[in-house]
């Protein structure tokens, strides 16, 4: 399935990644890498002054990645079981 290929791609490229690791290439606005991808999507989605605001980060894409897609999914299967397509 589509889905377990991107997730499982995410997953190997996270699995390198040492916890609290800062981002080598960090853009984060404030120029301090917190090292947590969690607490950049929480900026992202919660905003906030000197917060990020954008996912132009690869590493935070692989942890959006799976930490919602899942989520997504199910969204997306309920909402074709309720299309009639006849």
């Amino acid at each position: 399935m589509l889905y377990d290929v991107i997730t499982g791609y995410c997953q190997r490229r996270c699995a390198d990644e040492n916890p609290g690791e800062v981002c080598a290439d960090c853009n984060h606005p404030s120029n301090k890498c917190s090292g947590s991808c969690n607490t950049c999507l929480d900026e992202v989605h919660y905003g906030g002054c000197d917060k990020r605001k954008d996912y132009e980060c690869g590493r935070l894409l692989l942890h959006y990645t799976m930490k919602y897609s899942s989520r997504y999914m199910g969204n997306i299967k309920f909402a074709l079981l309720k299309i009639d397509l006849s």
